[in-house]
């Protein structure tokens, strides 16, 4: 039966993409059309917004040598109005609170610290298999709608 689900899935997959293509190219009906343009007073670009290329003297970043100064004023402007960023924490706490076994892989529900004292509630899942391998790590306010 496997070697049919390869072909069977291409072929649904070819359908959607024809469906979609046909109903990417119909015209709107007349009354959906006005939304799905911005409004006349939001389609030139607000004067009080600059492009991240520009610096505070009004010059432009124009080569990649350019970024690193441009870079640097973006970040030392952040810090003036966000606060310097708290040092990183080189082992911060992790709690396991439950360890669920799923189809290839172990969902842990955890509490991560990530800010000095500061716990946040997470899942870590972990695949299956070979001793050092990526996990995912699945923060949100509320996990469980993410996971």
């Amino acid at each position: 039966m496997r070697s049919l689900r390869s072909p069977l899935l291409l072929f649904i997959a070819g359908l959607l993409a024809l469906s979609l293509h046909a109903f990417a190219a119909a015209p709107l009906p007349p009354d959906l059309a006005p939304y799905f343009t911005p409004p006349a007073d939001l389609t030139a670009p607000d004067p009080a917004l600059r492009s991240p290329l520009q610096f505070a003297d009004g010059t432009i970043a124009k080569t990649p040598a350019d970024w690193p100064r441009r870079r640097e004023e973006i970040r030392r402007r952040w810090t003036e109005i966000m606060g310097a960023w708290p040092a990183l924490l080189e082992k911060p706490k992790l709690t396991v609170l439950e360890m669920t076994p799923r189809d290839n892989f172990t969902q842990c529900s955890i509490e991560v610290e990530i800010a000095a004292g500061q716990m946040t509630k997470g899942y870590l899942l972990i695949p299956n298999g070979a001793a050092k391998s990526p996990a995912v790590f699945v923060p949100f306010y509320e996990p469980e709608t993410s996971i």
